[in-house]
């Protein structure tokens, strides 16, 4: 066999063959004939052994009769992208079929869609990216998008971390897709992308804002009903906005004083899922929310188990928007207080919980985090300040407290000088053969 043209390749043994991937590591190529008699490359990964296994299990298909269909290499990335969608959209989450179409039609099919999927490497991924962070892409997609006649020079800076993050998702995505379905053979460029070709790479970590006890009070006397009781509710049980907007009478169970998250309302006023299955939970609540919960109940036309706590007079849920410009923002304001988000209320309630010594399961739980190490990555800083010296002080001298060692100890301090071994105590002992 000939050493294939294009990309610098060398064999390594009959039907597998390696290269140079773009960070400088080698990639193993396996290349076999199908039932067709059809020549078949595929590149399997950066271990010789996997390429082994690779070359054993193409030829047993191929000896069985079963068909391995070349990768057709003119597949542009529009079509693999929109076949991943067809397939694969319908069990996302709105909110997330919003962000990745968006993702797709403003930026990805744009500047890759009629790039064969095989081009889309790891170096146009990073160029892309590098492009992204610049006021001179983002002037163009603004100008192509709202079919200005000019760029507005208004414009300059490039796109934000996590707007570039959320792009780069659905291109990962469709190319994973794509992959699985032998549409093509190349890794991922996204995966392939170095540290520092990454959206927000080094970049410093904002500390999340959040509230002490005397500006959540401050904040609370400033706002208005039935904002005042919604902010309430979202610092005292660690709520997102949207399950916050979401809570329905029949999640109160006043003879518990618990409260059951299992729906949200979304930025359109729907009542829809949860965001993960995990979000669905039960929560403890403070007994003065439970006498808020009661006395609001008594007051409201909408009080039957099916009816919003938080509504408007037609029993619509309140808008997102509507509980920031009408709620969360002025009461900031007249408290004094920089503006921050509604999700801030959620991380007061986090801090709040670890500084007065709770356990980091039942905060996981309580903000219904997938794991508790999501939460600990979440809330390491305020994990930190929690346990300063003084509180790891009083957590050592608590964890042998009553042990005999330590009363044993404790007692014999100062009583009797310590012991030391004298020539006399010694006994020699005489070893053959040593002097």
């Amino acid at each position: 066999m000939n050493k294939p043209t294009g990309v610098a390749r060398e064999r390594v043994k009959e039907g597998i063959w390696r290269r140079k991937n773009a960070k400088g590591a080698w990639v193993y190529e396996i290349v076999f004939r199908n039932t067709a008699g059809k020549q078949i490359r595929q590149t399997v990964g950066t271990r010789l052994r996997d390429a082994e296994a690779a070359l054993g299990e193409a030829r047993a298909k191929t000896r069985k009769g079963e068909h391995i269909a070349p990768v057709d290499r003119n597949l542009t990335f529009a079509i693999a992208a929109e076949k991943w969608w067809t397939e694969r959209a319908q069990s996302l989450a709105p909110k997330t079929q919003a962000v990745y179409r968006y993702g797709l039609d403003v930026h990805l099919l744009p500047y890759f869609g009629a790039m064969r999927l095989s081009d889309v490497n790891v170096r146009r991924v990073s160029a892309f990216v590098a492009a992204m962070k610049t006021a001179e892409y983002r002037r163009e997609v603004d100008q192509r998008v709202k079919e200005r006649k000019t760029p507005d020079l208004a414009i300059t800076t490039g796109y934000s971390v996590q707007t570039m993050k959320s792009v780069l998702i659905p291109l990962s995505r469709a190319y994973d897709f794509a992959k699985r379905h032998d549409m093509t053979t190349a890794e991922n460029p996204v995966r392939a992308l170095m540290d520092d070709e990454r959206p927000g790479y080094k970049a410093r970590k904002i500390k999340k804002p959040k509230l002490n006890r005397e500006q959540l009070d401050a904040v609370t006397a400033a706002a208005a009903s039935p904002h005042r009781e919604a902010i309430a509710t979202a610092a005292a049980l660690g709520t997102r906005k949207g399950e916050t907007l979401g809570l329905r009478w029949g999640d109160i169970d006043f003879e518990r004083r618990t409260v059951r998250i299992e729906r949200q309302a979304n930025a359109k006023g729907e009542l829809v899922q949860t965001k993960t299955q995990t979000s669905e939970r039960v929560i403890e609540a403070p007994d003065f929310l439970m006498s808020m919960f009661a006395a609001m109940k008594l007051k409201t036309e909408h009080a039957a188990d099916d009816d919003l706590i938080f509504c408007t007079k037609t029993g619509r849920p309140i808008g997102h928007g509507n509980i920031l410009a009408r709620g969360l923002y002025p009461a900031l304001e007249r408290a004094g207080l920089p503006q921050m988000s509604f999700h801030s209320l959620r991380h007061t309630h986090a801090s709040l919980w670890i500084k007065d010594g709770g356990d980091i399961v039942s905060l996981s739980q309580r903000l219904g985090h997938a794991s508790v190490q999501v939460t600990i990555s979440t809330y390491v800083s305020e994990i930190a300040e929690a346990n300063d010296d003084r509180v790891r002080r009083e957590h050592v001298e608590r964890m042998y407290e009553g042990t005999k060692m330590a009363a044993m100890l404790a007692a014999s301090d100062g009583d009797s000088p310590p012991e030391t071994a004298t020539d006399a105590e010694a006994e020699v002992v005489k070893i053959r053969g040593v002097a």
